[in-house]
């Protein structure tokens, strides 16, 4: 999309080069002059494997971001929760990247588990959840969090991008009671997706599909042979 250098709220990049690309989106909604120094900023990555980037977010992406920001003045946190049933998320940081990338910008890198402070939404706000449902307080309380997916099928909802890139923010115990995610129902699932992403307002999403999944998402043991 051409906005002729105008600001956009959407704006679509083309680039052979992964970060030219990068760069190029984000002037075209105006830079990080919304940033201020001292603003702690929350990147919310897609790891619900080990599996390297377009499985997982390019950690290229989160170090060239995290440069950005801390140049800015910014304290940076880069964060995520594996799939409900796997206990190694921090494993999962090491093996694609991103646990180097974090360190490499002097960022904080949080494992979204029991053991860190949580924020309940509101029920009326979940309804098609089952009892309560928890987000990490140190991204209900960031001055911004940064979503950034990946763009790959995924065999229970079709495809995962934007939205669904939040079910990593909600509670690993909250995600696997019955009625909620451990169940998968067919329907409920988007509309328990869109009830997340309704309370949970990024400051910017950057849904990086310079390399996507077409089919056998999201991961390679998900049952199709996957084809980049």
């Amino acid at each position: 999309i051409d906005l002729s250098g105008r600001r956009a709220d959407v704006f679509v990049a083309r680039h052979d080069d992964h970060l030219a690309a990068v760069d190029a989106a984000l002037a075209g909604i105006g830079g990080l002059g919304f940033v201020k120094r001292g603003d702690r900023v929350v990147l919310k990555v897609n790891t619900n494997s080990g599996d390297g980037y377009p499985y997982s977010t390019s950690p290229d992406v989160v170090r060239h971001l995290g440069q950005q920001l801390r140049q800015r003045g910014a304290t940076v946190l880069v964060g995520d929760r594996s799939f409900w049933g796997d206990e190694g998320t921090a494993d999962n940081f090491e093996r694609n990247g991103i646990a180097r990338a974090a360190k490499d910008v002097g960022a904080e890198l949080l494992v979204f588990d029991g053991d860190i402070g949580w924020v309940a939404i509101p029920s009326k706000l979940v309804p098609d959840w089952t009892g309560p449902v928890r987000l990490p307080r140190a991204v209900v309380e960031a001055d911004h969090v940064f979503n950034l997916p990946c763009v790959k099928t995924h065999f229970i909802t079709g495809f995962t991008m934007a939205l669904k890139n939040v079910l990593g923010l909600v509670h690993p115990e909250d995600r696997r009671r019955p009625g909620n995610l451990r169940s998968h129902h067919p329907e409920r699932i988007h509309r328990q997706i869109a009830q997340i992403s309704r309370f949970f307002k990024p400051s910017l999403t950057l849904l990086d599909g310079h390399r996507a999944l077409i089919s056998g998402g999201p991961t390679p043991e998900s049952g199709n042979s996957p084809t980049i």
